[in-house]
C-alpha cells in the first residue's frame, strides 16, 4: 500500500471517529460482535438484545442510572449471549473484560445494574405492577417507558435491515 493510501485510510478512519465519537464505535463493535456470535442463531435473539440495550440506554438517561447508560446498554446487549452461545452466562463472559457491575448482573442477578434487567424483564413480560415498582426505584417516569421501548423498536428494526 502506498504512504498516500495509507495516509488516506488513517484521515478517513480519524474522520469516522471524531464524527461517531468513541462511545458510539464502541457499541457498533459490540454490535458487529454479538451479529458474530449468532450467526447460526435465530435473528429474533439479536433482535431481542438490541431492543434491550436501546431501551435500557433510554431508560437510564430517564432515571437516576444516567450517569451508567452506556454500561447498562452493553449489559442488555449481552443479555442473551447465553443463549445464543448454548452456555451459562458465566461461561459466555469468560475471558471478556467487563465492569463488575455488568458482570454480576449478568451472572449473579445481583448488584447495581440488576435492577434494569429486572425492569426490562418485567416489561417485556407485561407484568405492570412490578414494573412500576422497579422503575420507582430508579426515579424513572413510568409515562416514558413506552416512548422509549418504540425508539428502541425502530432503532433495532434499523440495525437488523443493516444486516439483511
Amino acid at each position: 500500500m502506498s504512504h498516500k493510501k495509507e495516509n488516506d485510510m488513517y484521515n478517513s478512519i480519524k474522520k469516522i471517529l471524531l464524527v461517531m465519537g468513541f462511545k458510539e464505535l464502541e457499541r457498533w463493535i459490540n454490535v458487529l460482535m454479538l451479529q458474530e456470535f449468532s450467526q447460526e442463531k435465530p435473528a429474533e435473539l439479536t433482535r431481542l438484545s438490541l431492543i434491550r440495550a436501546k431501551f435500557s440506554e433510554y431508560i437510564a438517561q430517564h432515571s437516576s442510572l444516567n450517569a451508567y447508560s452506556d454500561q447498562i446498554a452493553m449489559m442488555c446487549l449481552f443479555s442473551m449471549l447465553d443463549v445464543l452461545l448454548e452456555q451459562s452466562m458465566a461461561s459466555a463472559l469468560e475471558g471478556m473484560l467487563l465492569p463488575e457491575n455488568i458482570y454480576d448482573a449478568l451472572v449473579y442477578k445481583e448488584g447495581k445494574f440488576a435492577i434494569m434487567c429486572q425492569l426490562i424483564m418485567a416489561y417485556e413480560k407485561g407484568k405492570w405492577v412490578e414494573v412500576a415498582d422497579l422503575a420507582a426505584k430508579i426515579n424513572m417516569d413510568c409515562e416514558l417507558l413506552s416512548d422509549g421501548y418504540l425508539k428502541a423498536l425502530r432503532w433495532t428494526n434499523k440495525v437488523m435491515n443493516l444486516f439483511s
